[in-house]
């Protein structure tokens, strides 16, 4: 399965919850059966991952760049999801930025479209890089200006990410999905500290993180 079509299977959970003045990230946890102070944070996490992921898999087709863009069209209702700006709609206002069933028919078409090139390995080549940007990263985090407690709950997470990559053939995509829900969902908790700028670097966080799941 795609991440297009994960995504797809979530939202569509969403549109057809008959809630639209409920936080739309309730409504996805509950579907999930997501409970406790980490469930929104997980909610987040998987959203960010997938959207993130979709994209990476739209870059990497073997098509023109005119190709590609129509790839982006389907994806592009769900870009607020990289950039932190959706996560407190509510369900209605959700529909009304964009995610309805002509926009979930497009996740679908964009399912077929990478359906063909899903499943395939990273080499060991790619897995060494992105090693080394998750190193450069973890140095800037060190660092930022971030507050010192959310600076060291996310390197602390990112390095986490980089021995889950390390290990990827052995411990899997699972194992690697839980260092970046725990990245997210602890961090969440910390919304006060979470500034716009804090957002940014943890964002390039799960955004590498991502990129090494897919």
């Amino acid at each position: 399965m795609t991440p297009a079509a994960k995504l797809a299977e979530i939202l569509e959970g969403v549109v057809g919850s008959g809630k639209p003045q409920t936080r739309f990230i309730e409504v996805v946890a509950e579907n999930l059966g997501l409970v406790g102070e980490s469930a929104k944070g997980i909610v987040v996490s998987r959203l960010f991952a997938l959207t993130s992921e979709t994209s990476s898999a739209i870059e990497g087709l073997p098509y023109s760049d005119q190709n590609k863009a129509v790839a982006r069209n389907f994806l592009s209702p769900l870009t607020g999801f990289l950039d932190f700006s959706l996560y407190y709609y509510t369900v209605e206002q959700l529909r009304q930025n964009g995610l309805n069933e002509s926009s979930l028919s497009g996740l679908r078409s964009l399912d077929m479209i990478l359906s063909p090139f899903a499943g395939k390995l990273v080499d060991s080549q790619a897995v060494f890089e992105l090693q080394n940007e998750v190193r450069e990263l973890m140095n800037e985090i060190s660092k930022s200006d971030l507050p010192d407690e959310l600076r060291r709950l996310v390197w602390l997470r990112m390095s986490q990410v980089h021995d889950a990559i390390a290990h990827f053939d052995f411990l899997g995509r699972d194992n690697l999905q839980e260092k970046i829900d725990a990245l997210v969902g602890q961090v969440s908790i910390q919304k006060a500290s979470a500034s716009k700028s804090a957002w940014k670097i943890i964002g390039k966080s799960i955004t590498l993180a991502a990129k090494a799941a897919g």
